[in-house]
């Protein structure tokens, strides 16, 4: 994401016509979109995972036992 938006700036600054300038934003932001959505959709996986209602209704954290390692 980093080196997309450094791209990004870079194009607009050296460019000098508008509709090169802009060439870089669309794909920036859609990979920046796409990337913190999957960062969100794994840290909820994770949290639903980790947690389990116990017989109170409240929710306990807790290690996954099926951790994968």
């Amino acid at each position: 994401m980093t080196a997309a938006n450094v791209a990004n700036i870079v194009t607009y600054l050296v460019m000098e016509k508008p509709y090169e300038r802009s060439m870089l934003s669309t794909p920036t932001n859609m990979l920046c979109a796409v990337m913190i959505s999957r960062l969100m959709l794994n840290l909820r996986h994770l949290e639903h995972e980790l947690s389990y209602t116990n017989e109170v209704g409240s929710i306990v954290m807790q290690p996954s036992i099926n951790s994968g390692f």
